[in-house]
């Protein structure tokens, strides 16, 4: 059973309408007037059911993405009403794009309801975000769903700073937080505030791989263990079911490393030696075609990140194919907190509104979702008064190689050949450092570093004790 429609089904013609679908439209800045690239449009229907008694049953959602004409198209769901106690009884569409108001198919910003949302050739006009925008305000009325949870967690610190600020910066503090509470140790202070570690498995999902490929294969999602997940560095492993490891492929993403990009490009032209620098994808692009995987690496120095794909020869038939996922990589940075115009999310330094996120779960609670601003909430000279101690420096990574294999395998001990399938003594990684940095310069090494061997698509054993 499903109910009606409260929408129409097309702005200009008489077009049945059902809460069924399919839907259509096209996403432009209401501004310029020119369509809007790489927006993520999510579907939902929602179930309830029984006589007399009745209660919700779920919902189901898919999701979409703008093409460059800024185009949107969203099927029927796959889950069907069957029986007379189960109904379909919603349907709602949400727009969002980093730097622009979200948009919902079933209310407008200030509370009223939308009465231009059609089913087909529908319009969708976002406005670009202003500094006297509320993000906390913004993400009440977006409520993201699931799809959306992981574009929009990036604003819920600045969501909280905003009511630490409404509240006049008097919300309740932790105990250590509080004036003329005994001073916390520097590393107390870091514990206590960690910065999230990047999630880079967003940059290519397996949907994405597959419709790019063309081979109908389902993929397990890991962690990578050449080097230990932090904020500025993650690895992600997309091991193939059922397949052998010429069918995987790994995502190694670093942004903001806290030692710079050049032990990344020390990286990459160590691992892909020989490889020549071109622009296919910035302008600080390494292509490799190796014998048993094919690479393609890139930094984008004005995003503050650096990608590094490595895809088996049996998914990846050629090389033009490892390009077409780096570039659906690049486009998808925005994934992982990373502006289109550059303005990469830096890992913050501790604040207050850490302390009151943490400290009060009384606070109102805001949902993970919203658009961006440049306020970040009180200054670390704020937090140095309440808590007698400055942010703490964000902690370096292990070393050891990222590309030593698709799969994650550690490195092998011993003297490294280069025709090998996985690397031995390797150059320091990109964002770990052995020794804090120091003014003086250090004395040069009698010992040249070993160049690594190509990544492999060795899978995975169990890590050696260490």
């Amino acid at each position: 059973m499903v109910r009606p429609a409260t929408f129409r089904g097309a702005a200009d013609a008489l077009t049945d309408a059902t809460l069924y679908g399919p839907f259509d439209g096209q996403v432009l800045d209401v501004t310029t007037n020119e369509p809007i690239q790489g927006a993520t449009v999510v579907a939902v229907w929602s179930y309830d059911q029984g006589d007399g008694f009745i209660g919700p049953a779920g919902s189901h959602t898919e999701s979409s993405e703008t093409d460059a004409a800024g185009r949107y198209r969203i099927g029927r769901p796959r889950r069907h009403p069957s029986g007379e106690r189960l109904r379909l009884v919603s349907f709602r569409l949400f727009v969002y794009k980093r730097g622009y108001a979200a948009y919902r198919s079933d209310t407008q910003r200030d509370g009223a309801p939308r009465t231009d949302f059609v089913a087909r050739h529908n319009q969708v006009d976002l406005h670009k975000w202003e500094s006297a925008d509320s993000h906390a305000d913004h993400l009440l009325y977006l409520a993201p769903p699931r799809e959306l949870a992981s574009l929009t967690q990036w604003e819920r610190n600045r969501a909280n700073a905003e009511l630490y600020r409404r509240a006049g910066g008097q919300a309740e503090l932790p105990e250590a937080a509080r004036p003329g509470a005994a001073r916390p140790s520097r590393d107390a202070v870091a514990r206590s505030v960690q910065p999230e570690n990047l999630d880079a498995s967003e940059l290519l999902t397996p949907a994405e791989i597959v419709l790019r490929t063309g081979q109908p294969v389902d993929f397990d999602v890991g962690t990578l263990t050449d080097l230990p997940r932090s904020p500025s560095y993650h690895g992600v492993h997309l091991r193939a079911v059922d397949h052998d490891e010429s069918f995987d492929v790994s995502v190694r993403a670093w942004r903001d490393p806290p030692d710079g990009f050049d032990s990344v490009v020390a990286t990459f032209n160590a691992t892909l030696p020989g490889v020549a620098l071109s622009d296919d994808v910035t302008n600080e692009t390494w292509v490799a075609d190796l014998e048993t995987v094919r690479a393609v690496a890139f930094v984008d120095r004005p995003r503050r990140v650096a990608v590094l794909i490595t895809c088996g020869l049996a998914q990846c038939v050629d090389i033009s194919t490892t390009l077409i996922l780096a570039k659906l990589a690049h486009d998808n940075l925005v994934r992982i907190g990373v502006d289109s115009d550059g303005d990469a999310a830096p890992v913050r330094e501790p604040g207050p509104e850490d302390a009151v996120d943490q400290a009060d779960p009384r606070d109102p609670a805001v949902p993970a979702g919203g658009e961006p601003t440049d306020s970040d909430g009180p200054s670390a000279a704020h937090h140095e008064a309440a808590t007698g101690t400055a942010p703490a420096p964000d902690p370096a990574p292990a070393a050891n190689d990222p590309t030593a294999s698709t799969s994650g395998e550690p490195p092998s001990p011993g003297t490294p050949d280069p025709t090998a399938s996985a690397a031995g003594d390797t150059p320091s990684p990109p964002g770990s450092s052995a020794t804090p940095p120091s003014d003086t310069p250090a004395p040069p090494s009698d010992t040249e570093p070993a160049t690594p061997s190509p990544p492999s698509t060795t899978r995975p054993s169990e890590p050696e004790p260490r």
